[in-house]
């Protein structure tokens, strides 16, 4: 016993900052699966003591660590399961919007009302039977760039100068592949798995074709400078 009290008292000095809005370990996550490995080697559940749970908060599993996508510098926001970031600001690169257990969720939905298969288990597996991921992913940087001083570039960055500085011509990288696959700049065609790269890549490099923006174009149609707006 004590050992186990030097060694918090060690850990004690090795702490910096005091509490944190972020989900992490205040110490070195290998000194926090030491210390309970520690505890359970005396039959002690160590994360039920609330001092180490505030010390090791991630590794006690005491706090959910926000996602990349969630984050005010994702530039698109996260697709529906709330996790994986998007690549753009329909959809792009998100899940298939599928239900895990199709017949389950068929039978769960005929028999249970709907707010009551939808509940927190119902949604995570029949996101697509409870309309979870009909939502496109948010995004996030319109607004940003859209009272930014020279408003938003084709693209919604923010352009960092008038009439357009800073933003990239609209044009299509590839024209001769763009013209040759138009077809995979239809929404539909995500729905293929093995075509989901393929996809992404026309989207993201075919602008013009995909009809995103006009040839030459730079700033957003809806977008003016401050000076304009004012």
């Amino acid at each position: 016993m004590q050992i186990t009290i030097l060694m918090i008292l060690s850990f004690s000095f090795l702490i910096h900052g005091t509490a944190s809005d972020a989900c992490r370990d205040r110490l070195r996550t290998r000194a926090c699966k030491n210390l309970l490995r520690n505890y359970r080697l005396k039959g002690i559940e160590g994360c039920k003591w609330k001092s180490v749970k505030s010390i090791c908060a991630l590794t006690c599993n005491s706090c959910v660590v926000k996602p990349k996508c969630a984050l005010e510098t994702s530039k698109y926001g996260c697709c529906w399961d709330k996790k994986t970031e998007a690549k753009g600001f329909y959809g792009e690169g998100c899940p298939e919007c599928t239900d895990r257990y199709p017949k389950y969720c068929q039978r769960r939905m005929s028999i249970l009302s709907t707010k009551r298969a939808c509940d927190e288990r119902g949604k995570a597996y029949c996101p697509k039977s409870c309309g979870v991921c009909r939502l496109r992913a948010p995004a996030q940087s319109i607004q940003d760039c859209l009272f930014s001083p020279h408003g938003c570039c084709w693209d919604y960055s923010e352009a960092e100068g008038p009439n357009g500085e800073g933003c990239m011509e609209c044009r299509d990288q590839y024209p001769n592949v763009c013209t040759l696959w138009y077809d995979f700049c239809d929404p539909g065609a995500l729905k293929y798995k093995v075509l989901r790269q393929s996809v992404e890549f026309i989207k993201a490099n075919c602008p013009v074709t995909c009809k995103k923006c006009q040839p030459g174009q730079r700033l957003l149609k809806s977008s003016r400078n401050l000076n304009e707006r004012l």
